[in-house]
């Protein structure tokens, strides 16, 4: 009789005890859950303007809704994240086929619509160090990245992993495929004989108060490989003024069978590029100066520094984020040099949330046959100005008003009547929205 109480008595604990901790998991899993809601109403206008043919203008109006839910471990080991992304269009004119503005998704016979996406990852804490995911997810990298100017960001299908140790990061990502801005499906990364092959990337980010490191390598078999390095260091001068330099280089390079190919056909097969920046903060005040050269050689090859990773679609929409890269042009093509001035002031002090800045980029690109504009020249002039307007309103946290201009220009030296001229105006009041 008294075994019998004692083994109830234990079970009765056993049982206790395992309620105790599901509760304690349940609790975990829901106390670190988060449902974050963005809203975007987007207004943009791109022209473009070759001399002595018609202006092709386009514009188009859309509200985005996203909606991130990111759950926390139960058990401390296993979760997952969803996201609903769906843009609204409100209106489109213009023939996308000649100037596409990119917030809505193209028909195939023309003109833009409404569409959106569902994406989710299941993940896996890492010992409180870090995170493994599988799934699709946004990821934000210089070598893969989300390129989140349009109403949607795009995003990745496959493996993901990283791991903080204090102020480093460190991070490894096998991917599969690939949705671009403006897309609600996903394509397969392909080499160029259209065989599947899987982009591979690694890196690291460093952050401390006064200093910055990011490196990340990156390789699609029989296609490219990409490096990219960026270090800043900032010197407090006094309490109100402080420098920052900076220095970044990287490189682009064909990988087997691609290599071979260029080869065969006379191509340069690396494109070396490096950037270098100064920038002073004083008071509400910046000011900043950045310079960057493009590499490529005499011979053709690489079009551009952008990253050449091959996907089903063909295209390549990963953000290039050389210090020059502004509103319209990445000032990114082979052999071109550009140096940019930009000044920001911080109005906060006379009205609450708001600041302004301008920017300045000059570029030339010397070349031995550059095709452009329907003609061929040695040499291309290029510049870019752009205005920024923010304003973050306090009496509503979380919303955010935005204007940006830019007028992008490209002249074929030594040419008349040879110059293309492009415009980009963006109005955006977005509002941002902790759900939990």
């Amino acid at each position: 009789m008294k075994v019998a109480i004692r083994s109830a008595l234990s079970i009765a604990v056993l049982t206790a005890t395992a309620a105790s901790s599901a509760q304690a998991n349940h609790e975990q899993f829901i106390d670190d859950s988060s449902l974050n809601i963005h809203l975007r109403n987007y207004t943009k206008q791109d022209s473009n303007y070759n001399q002595g043919q018609p202006h092709n203008v386009a514009r188009q109006w859309a509200q985005a809704i996203r909606a991130d839910f990111q759950s926390g471990y139960f058990a401390n080991v296993i979760g997952f994240d969803l996201s609903a992304h769906h843009v609204i269009r409100a209106d489109a004119r213009g023939n996308t086929d000649l100037v596409d503005p990119g917030l809505l998704q193209r028909r195939p016979n023309g003109g833009a619509e409404s569409y959106g996406k569902s994406f989710g990852a299941i993940k896996f804490n890492l010992a409180d160090y870090g995170v493994f995911k599988y799934g699709r997810m946004v990821l934000d990298t210089p070598l893969v990245n989300s390129e989140d100017e349009f109403s949607l960001p795009g995003s990745v299908e496959g493996y993901y992993a990283d791991v903080v140790l204090g102020d480093a990061r460190i991070y490894a990502a096998h991917l599969l495929r690939i949705n671009q801005p403006g897309e609600s499906g996903y394509d397969r990364f392909l080499d160029e004989n259209n065989r599947n092959s899987q982009v591979n990337l690694i890196g690291s980010d460093y952050r401390t108060e006064n200093a910055g490191m990011r490196i990340a390598y990156g390789r699609q078999e029989d296609q490219a490989s990409s490096l990219y390095t960026d270090v800043d260091y900032t010197i407090p001068v006094s309490d109100l003024t402080a420098v920052t330099l900076g220095a970044q280089y990287g490189q682009n390079s064909s990988v087997g069978n691609a290599k071979t190919t260029d080869q065969t056909k006379g191509l340069n097969t690396t494109l070396r590029w490096y950037g270098l920046k100064a920038g002073v903060d004083y008071g509400n005040m910046s000011f900043a100066l950045s310079f960057v050269d493009i590499g490529g050689g005499a011979r053709n090859g690489w079009a551009d520094a952008n990253v050449d990773w091959r996907n089903k679609g063909g295209n390549d929409d990963i953000e290039f984020q050389g210090y020059n890269s502004v509103l319209i042009s990445d000032f990114s093509r082979a052999n071109e040099q550009s140096i940019q001035a930009k000044v920001g002031y911080d109005l906060s002090d006379m009205i609450p949330g708001l600041d302004v800045a301008a920017l300045y980029v000059r570029g030339d690109v010397d070349a031995s046959a550059v095709a452009v504009l329907g003609a061929t020249t040695r040499a291309l002039d290029t510049s870019e100005y752009n205005l920024h307007v923010n304003y973050a309103v306090p009496a509503l946290e979380g919303l955010k008003l935005s204007l940006a201009h830019g007028a992008y220009e490209v002249k074929a030296s030594g040419l008349a009547n040879a110059s293309n001229t492009q415009k980009d105006t963006r109005i955006i009041a977005s509002y941002d929205l902790v759900a939990f």
